[in-house]
């Protein structure tokens, strides 16, 4: 499981950035809504994908998609991980793990509209389905959005999440920057980070130096 996400990557410069810094994972965002949105049916999309093997994981981000979609893109492009960040249920989960196979399953929640007592009963009720969550992923809450906002959550919450979600790997989002990640990582102790807009020049365009030291800043204080 990775450590250090840089989220909606949009171009192969991009993610040769993200490799060349030392990150472990990219996400290439499939919402439309987002202005970092990917087409999975353009080249780029392949590319990036294709580029990254060997070198990152590849995370497929969707709000609320057909699972045939999810399906389709993740065996098209290769996907370890889909990361979704909607209002998917349990057994929405469920069908889609049947029929993903060994691709992963991220689920984000938002601090804010969701506490520790509804995490645990929605990862509850997946492992009553026979899903288990490599991972979690906690970002800040917006009303009007679904994530990418920049806004910051309290990292001192989040650190209270660690002790009632025990042997979930759970990762912090929402507002991250290299100027913010290390005293985060300090503050809410979570396994690992994911950033998006804290790292760009504009919506969709990744600032190489801002990648290296957030990545840079990332390592440091997860080995701390």
């Amino acid at each position: 499981m990775f450590r250090t996400k840089i989220c909606g990557i949009t171009s192969v410069d991009d993610c040769q950035a993200c490799i060349d810094a030392g990150a472990e994972a990219i996400g290439l965002n499939f919402y439309p809504a987002s202005p970092r949105f990917l087409n999975a049916s353009e080249t780029v999309a392949a590319e990036i994908s294709e580029h990254a093997q060997g070198n990152l994981s590849t995370v497929g981000l969707w709000v609320n998609a057909d699972i045939s979609e999810i399906v389709g893109t993740a065996d098209s492009l290769n996907l370890n991980y889909v990361q979704l960040h909607g209002d998917e249920d349990p057994a929405y989960i469920k069908r889609l793990a049947s029929l993903l196979g060994n691709t992963g399953i991220l689920k984000a929640f938002r601090l804010g509209r969701d506490d520790a007592s509804s995490i645990l009963d929605f990862v509850s009720a997946c492992e009553i389905f026979g899903v288990k969550l490599p991972g979690i992923i906690v970002d800040a809450y917006d009303p009007e959005s679904y994530g990418g906002t920049g806004k910051t959550l309290d990292w001192k919450s989040f650190n209270l999440l660690n002790p009632l979600l025990e042997g979930y790997l759970i990762i912090l989002a929402g507002g991250l920057s290299d100027s913010n990640v290390a005293e985060a990582i300090r503050a809410a102790r979570p396994y690992g980070v994911d950033v998006a807009s804290g790292v760009e020049s504009e919506p969709g365009r990744k600032d190489p130096k801002k990648v290296r030291a957030f990545v840079a800043n990332t390592i440091a204080a997860l080995d701390a």
